[in-house]
């Protein structure tokens, strides 16, 4: 029923009070939407049975996304499409994602939530760590029924060949979703303006018929999409998981540690970093052993130079060396060092807070929108009763003018 129908004087003779628009409780001003207060937030000893992570109050559906891939793939430029936040865009190969962050927008009715996540071969943390985050990350949301609906994986178009980096993220990938999940991932290529069609469409092909790049996860069902650095092009890889019918469901290292309580080294996730520990230390040792024979031979020949030379470079593997044991030992602590001081929780909570305040603006607009239509309405009813107000002397305007004051003092 519109506003007029419910106004019109012609149809009922006891409406001499004009109703209150339904959207006059409400503030009219965006600034002032209240965000949401701490009482509305879940505590963690809440006894409440409400689960806290759904829709509050039958509302807007909720999606949740991460974001994955090698550093510069394209990220958080992919991000800053989608939300008015700013976004820090790194401009290098050097990480701007040192963490995992939440961000969120609302889209076709639903409340997108999508994660930033740094890759595994992040300039500022090492495989490990990054790994730890990740674990802990996924862990946390599962104990707390939040589970990711889909995964875009980024990968610039503009890599002249899958790098020792980039097949190290895609073997990291794959095991932390596992084979059942990988139907739920978008393998998506990025940078395709800095590149030609050809070139690009060649090295996609490439990417597609070599298994241990993506062939393998196309098999299992994961999508192929291009990726053009446009907002349109964003929304389009979102809409994909918004329309989707597939319930969200967990990935391997999720199902791993909660479900069958696995510690991290335990888990497929956690075994893969730690082959590629061992085949790095091999690989160091081999060199190392190079390096000293080439020394003696120095030292035998009285070649000063070569031998300084030499000598510095032994630093630098024994370096790298001690540094792959130290991560040796890390990755065998598991996730204790966010067993005491989880900040995945609280950060959850948030960005939840954050998506409702989201739905809020969404749903004031909506309600702005309609009363706009209305008072158009309004406005063209009045124009037209008051060409008829010489041949029809019977309409009282008191209702009339009292609901347009009304309306239009909200605007």
């Amino acid at each position: 029923m519109g506003f007029w129908s419910r106004h019109n004087p012609f149809t009922s003779k006891s409406q001499d009070k004009p109703q209150t628009p339904a959207f006059a409780e409400q503030s009219a001003d965006h600034a002032s939407l209240p965000q949401p207060e701490p009482s509305e937030m879940p505590s963690d000893g809440s006894d409440s049975d409400e689960n806290p992570y759904q829709a509050p109050g039958g509302g807007l559906k909720q999606v949740w996304i991460a974001m994955m891939g090698v550093t510069g793939a394209g990220k958080s430029t992919f991000i800053s499409h989608l939300v008015s936040e700013e976004v820090q865009i790194g401009h290098n190969l050097q990480s701007c994602t040192q963490d995992v962050r939440f961000y969120s927008f609302i889209r076709k009715d639903t409340v997108v939530y999508l994660v930033d996540t740094p890759g595994f071969d992040d300039t500022n943390k090492s495989d490990v760590d990054v790994l730890q985050e990740l674990a802990s990350w996924l862990k946390e949301s599962y104990t707390e029924d939040i589970k990711l609906d889909g995964i875009i994986y980024l990968h610039r178009i503009t890599d002249v060949r899958m790098q020792g980096s980039a097949r190290k993220n895609i073997r990291m990938f794959r095991s932390l979703c596992g084979e059942n999940y990988q139907k739920k991932v978008i393998l998506a290529t990025t940078m395709w303006e800095n590149v030609g069609a050809e070139v690009g469409e060649q090295r996609e092909r490439e990417l597609l018929e070599t298994e241990e790049f993506w062939g393998s996860m196309v098999k299992r069902g994961s999508r192929i999409e291009r990726h053009k650095n446009k907002e349109r092009s964003a929304k389009r890889l979102i809409d994909y998981y918004i329309s989707g019918k597939d319930e969200a469901t967990t990935l391997e290292i999720q199902t791993e540690m909660v479900a069958e309580k696995k510690e991290l080294p335990e888990t497929a996730a956690g075994k893969s970093l730690e082959d590629e520990i061992t085949q790095g230390h091999a690989k160091l040792g081999k060199e190392r052993t190079d390096v000293m024979k080439l020394l003696r031979e120095s030292n035998d020949a009285n070649d000063e130079d070569s031998s300084q030379e030499l000598e510095r470079h032994l630093r630098i593997v024994d370096l790298r060396i001690k540094r792959l044991q130290d991560e040796r030992k890390k990755l065998a602590e598991g996730l204790r060092v966010y067993e005491k001081s989880s900040p995945f929780k609280q950060m959850l909570r948030n960005a939840l807070a954050v998506g409702r305040g989201e739905e809020r603006r969404s749903a004031l607009q909506k309600k702005r929108d309609e009363n706009e239509r209305e008072l158009e309405e309004l406005k063209a009813q009045k124009k037209l009763l008051k060409s008829r107000n010489g041949k029809n002397p019977r309409p009282s305007w008191s209702n009339l003018k009292a609901a347009t004051r009304t309306l239009t003092e909200r605007y």
